[in-house]
C-alpha cells in the first residue's frame, strides 16, 4: 500500500508539472503573436529628472523610458527601462486580458561583471509565479527573487497608465 501511494504522489507530480509546461507553451504563443502583429500600436514616453542618490549627497540625471503596445484598444507589452549614474535596469511585461502573463528583467551595474548579462524571466498564471528561469548564470549571491514583488511592479505599470 505505500508503494501504491508514493507511486500516486509521484505520478501527480508529473501530472502537474506537464500542466504547467504547456502554459508556459501556451503564454510563449500569446507572446510571440504579440511580437509578431504588425497592427500593434505603440506609444513612447521619456522623462529625466535631475535626482539625489538614496541616502547620499550626490546629485544625477535619472533617465526613465516607457513603451506601450496595443492591440485591439488593450495594452499588450510593456517596455520599460530606468538609468540613474552607472545603475541600469530593464524589464519586459506581457499581459492578456489585463493580467500579467510574462515578465522579463534585467538588472546590474556598469563595472560589476554580470553588466548586461543578469536577466531572468517569470512565467505568472492567475496573478502566481507559474514559472522561473535565469537567462543568464544564476550569481552566486543570489540566493531567490521574489516574483511577487515583480508581479506588483507589472501590475503598476499597467494601472499607471490606464
Amino acid at each position: 500500500m505505500k508503494g501504491f501511494f508514493i507511486f500516486l504522489v509521484c505520478l501527480a507530480s508529473l501530472h502537474s508539472s506537464g500542466q504547467d509546461m504547456s502554459s508556459v507553451r501556451t503564454i510563449d504563443s500569446i507572446v510571440s503573436a504579440i511580437e509578431n502583429d504588425p497592427a500593434v500600436l505603440k506609444t513612447v514616453h521619456d522623462t529625466a529628472r535631475y535626482m539625489k542618490e538614496d541616502g547620499g549627497t550626490r546629485w544625477d540625471s535619472l533617465y526613465s523610458h516607457r513603451e506601450y503596445l496595443y492591440r485591439n484598444g488593450k495594452i499588450v507589452r510593456i517596455v520599460a527601462w530606468n538609468r540613474y549614474g552607472s545603475w541600469r535596469n530593464d524589464m519586459i511585461a506581457y499581459y492578456h486580458n489585463d493580467e500579467t502573463i510574462k515578465f522579463s528583467k534585467g538588472e546590474s551595474f556598469e563595472s560589476a561583471p554580470f553588466y548586461g548579462e543578469l536577466n531572468f524571466e517569470i512565467y505568472y498564471y492567475g496573478d502566481k509565479e507559474l514559472k522561473f528561469t535565469w537567462l543568464t548564470p544564476k550569481p552566486d549571491n543570489v540566493i531567490r527573487v521574489d516574483s511577487d514583488i515583480f508581479l506588483i511592479w507589472a501590475q503598476s505599470l499597467l494601472k499607471d497608465k490606464k
